[in-house]
């Protein structure tokens, strides 16, 4: 389900509906918030899957000029991957700067 959040979200992403695009973004990663039930390979498959679609959500807010929502998107990025921490940092520093 949430892979096809992330679907609809990029398909408005690239038809400029950007706050639809947010919507379906935000609810993708809503839904792969709490994987305690999950094996470890699915919680590392939904956490790589949340990271994705928190980072088009960040994305498609700073379209709409939601720069406090796109900062925090970043923040629970950089929370969520190691390998985002240092950009999603200068993000965030961007941002709210």
């Amino acid at each position: 389900m949430a892979n096809k959040k992330k679907e609809q979200g990029n398909t408005d992403f690239k038809a400029g509906e950007n706050t639809k695009a947010s919507l379906a973004y935000k609810e993708g990663a809503d839904l792969l918030k709490d994987m305690s039930d999950a094996t470890e390979e699915q919680q590392k498959e939904s956490q790589q899957l949340r990271a994705a679609l928190l980072s088009n959500l960040a994305a498609a807010y700073l379209k709409i000029k939601e720069n406090a929502k796109a900062a925090e998107a970043c923040k629970t990025v950089r929370g969520l991957h190691y390998s985002f921490k240092i950009i999603f940092s200068w993000m965030i520093h961007y941002l709210t700067a």
